[in-house]
C-alpha cells in the first residue's frame, strides 16, 4: 500500500485527536481556506467530556447562511461565547492532572477577541503543536480544489457525525485515562484538550499510538 505523503485538513476548533494525528503521518499538512463554510463540523465545534457526558463547545459566525470562505467569515460576539467555553474546559477538566499546567497556554487566547474564525483556531492549532512539540510543515491554501497528486484530501473526512465521518485505516483511537472514568466508558477522539489535560507529556507518545497502519514519520 501507497499513502501521500501530504494531507489536506479543513481548518478545526480544538481538533480531535484523529485530526491531530495527521500532523504525524504527513510531511506537510495543508489547511483549506477557500472552501465554503459548513455547518455541523469541527470546523466551529469542539467536543470533550464533561462530568454530564460529552459536551459540544460551538463558536458562533456571522452569516453562516451565506456562502463564504472560511478565511473571511468573522466570529459573532453577540453573546459570550469565550467566557461559556473557558469555563466548561474549567468545569471539566480542573481535576485532569495536567489543567493547572496547562491551562494558561489556552486561557491567554480566550482572553483576546479574534475577528476570523480561521485566524483563532490558528492560533489555538499553535499552541497545541508547541505543547506536543510537533513541527510538521503546514501549509495554507491559496486556491480551491488545487490538490496535488501526492496529497490526501481530508477535508470533509473528519466528522464529528460518525455517519458522515470516512473510514480512515490510519487512526484508530488509543485509550487513555480520563477524568471521569469511574463514571463513563472510555470516549474516543474528543478535542485534542482532553489528551493534554488528562496526559499532559504522554500526549505525543498517545497519538503515535493512535496510527496504526503507518509509523510516525517524526
Amino acid at each position: 500500500m501507497t499513502y501521500e505523503s501530504e494531507i489536506l485538513l479543513s481548518t478545526a476548533y480544538l481538533p480531535p485527536v484523529q485530526y491531530m494525528s495527521k500532523f504525524l503521518t504527513y510531511n506537510k499538512v495543508r489547511i483549506e481556506t477557500q472552501e465554503h463554510f459548513l455547518k455541523q463540523t469541527y470546523r466551529n465545534r469542539t467536543i470533550i467530556e464533561s462530568g454530564n457526558g460529552l459536551e459540544t463547545l460551538i463558536i458562533p459566525v456571522q452569516g453562516e447562511d451565506k456562502k463564504k470562505n472560511i478565511k473571511d467569515l468573522k466570529i459573532s460576539y453577540i453573546e459570550n461565547w469565550r467566557s461559556l467555553h473557558w469555563n466548561s474546559m474549567v468545569t471539566a477538566y480542573s481535576s485532569s492532572p495536567y489543567f493547572d499546567i496547562l491551562k494558561y497556554d489556552f486561557k491567554q487566547i480566550y482572553q483576546k477577541k479574534t475577528t476570523f474564525l480561521l485566524d483563532f483556531n490558528m492560533k489555538l492549532l499553535e499552541v497545541i503543536l508547541d505543547l506536543l512539540e510537533i513541527k510538521t510543515d503546514i501549509q495554507l491554501t491559496e486556491t480551491f480544489e488545487g490538490i496535488p497528486d501526492n496529497c490526501l484530501n481530508m477535508r470533509e473526512a473528519i466528522h464529528p457525525k460518525l455517519q458522515k465521518a470516512a473510514p480512515d485505516p490510519l487512526f484508530k483511537a488509543y485509550p487513555y485515562s480520563q477524568v471521569y472514568e469511574d463514571k463513563y466508558p472510555f470516549y474516543p477522539n474528543l478535542s485534542i484538550v482532553d489528551l493534554l489535560f488528562n496526559c499532559g507529556s504522554s500526549s505525543y507518545e498517545i497519538l503515535r499510538n493512535s496510527i496504526p497502519a503507518k509509523k510516525s514519520i517524526l
